[in-house]
């Protein structure tokens, strides 16, 4: 399958929206806030931290099911989940402290993992929680438009889709009260280790 070459400026338009979709929306840090909330509600919750292998078994977690006991977790102080339960529900959610944008890793490559180390050290495993996100175009390569000189890939077809490069973006997340002091203490190590 490929794309005649009239249809290329949809297709750019489309990766274009995709790669938009992932800056503002996929990578929004309350949106990545709350996805790992919930991975680490789940992780609690179901049997061995894990949804089934078992397809049957796997269905029977829908979107009603997790979320009645999300909220049944979130009313219940006994609960295993109910930290995890109130801050999906009662947006209680991790806040970003800290973010290492590419600049950065670019000068120093390992600081992510530097800062989440420390910063784990220092203020606790459960309050700390971090999420390395980056754009997916790995099948960009795949994409075949037909020109006239016979088909090609889209990467020499399009200026624009050539020349959109994987955005890479690190966060360190917790809780609203110590997201100033958790700020301040990644400044200080990114200081020290970048003099």
């Amino acid at each position: 399958m490929a794309l005649d070459y009239g249809g290329l400026h949809a297709a750019e338009g489309l990766l274009l929206a995709r790669y938009f979709m992932f800056l503002q929306v996929y990578f929004h840090d309350i949106r990545v806030s709350y996805d790992i909330h919930l991975t680490d509600f789940l992780a609690k919750w179901l049997p061995g931290g894990k949804f089934p292998s078992n397809l049957a078994e796997y269905l029977k977690y829908d979107d009603i099911v997790v979320q009645s006991h999300i909220n049944g977790a979130a009313d219940d102080p006994t609960s295993p989940q109910h930290l995890e339960a109130q801050r999906l529900t009662q947006r209680r959610h991790f806040r970003t402290a800290y973010e290492v944008l590419p600049l950065l890793r670019e000068k120093t490559p390992d600081i992510f993992q530097i800062l989440v180390k420390e910063a784990e050290a220092q203020f606790g495993k459960d309050r700390i929680r971090s999420k390395e996100s980056q754009t997916e175009f790995s099948s960009l390569g795949d994409i075949l438009v037909v020109t006239d000189n016979g088909p090609v890939n889209i990467l020499h077809a399009s200026d624009v889709i050539r020349g959109l490069k994987p955005r890479w973006l690190g966060r360190i997340y917790t809780e609203k009260k110590l997201t100033k002091e958790v700020h301040d203490f990644c400044e200080s190590i990114v200081k020290r280790t970048t003099g």
